[in-house]
C-alpha cells in the first residue's frame, strides 16, 4: 500500500517493446541506473525531457534540473544510490569548468520501492506530514472564502 496521498498508479511508457516507468520520476531514475548502471542528474534530465517531447507524456511535468539534483540528494541520503565517479565537465559556453557526478545503485537502493516513490516524505515524514497539512489548510480557507 503506498498510503491516502499516492495521487495515482505508477504508469509506464512502452518503447521499443520495453515498459519503461515514467511516473513517479524516482522509478524512472532507478529503472535507467538498473538498465545503465550509472547515470548522473544531468543526463536524467535531459531523458525526461527527450521522452516527454518525442512521447507527448503529460502526466510528467516539467521537471527543473534543480528538482533532479534534489531527488539525487534525496536518494544518497537514503542510501539508495552512491557516487561513483567524478568527471570535471565543461559548461555550455566553455568557460567554466564544473562537477559532474555519476552514481550508481546500492544493494539497499536495488532492493527497496516504496522509498523510490517519495525520497523527500522517507528523508523527512514529519516535514512532509507538516506541509500537507499546511496545503490542506490552504485549500480549505480558499474554498471557505465567498466567490465573486
Amino acid at each position: 500500500m503506498l498510503g491516502k496521498n499516492w495521487r495515482g498508479k505508477e504508469q509506464t511508457l512502452e518503447i521499443d517493446g520495453e515498459k519503461i516507468p515514467i511516473y513517479p520520476v524516482g522509478l524512472f531514475i532507478k529503472y535507467v541506473m538498473m538498465k545503465e548502471g550509472e547515470a548522473s542528474p544531468y543526463d536524467i534530465y535531459k531523458r525526461i525531457k527527450e521522452i516527454r517531447s518525442k512521447y507527448m507524456v503529460t502526466r510528467w511535468k516539467r521537471y527543473s534540473y534543480q528538482y533532479i539534483i534534489n531527488m539525487f540528494y534525496w536518494l544518497r541520503r537514503l542510501g539508495y544510490i552512491k557516487i561513483s565517479r567524478t568527471e570535471m565537465a565543461r559548461s555550455r559556453s566553455g568557460a567554466k569548468l564544473h562537477r559532474k557526478d555519476f552514481h550508481v545503485l546500492t544493494p539497499k537502493g536495488k532492493a527497496e520501492r516504496r522509498g523510490w516513490i517519495n525520497p523527500f516524505r522517507s528523508l523527512y515524514p514529519e516535514t512532509y506530514k507538516k506541509a500537507r497539512e499546511k496545503q490542506k489548510l490552504k485549500r480549505k480557507k480558499s474554498s471557505d472564502s465567498p466567490q465573486r
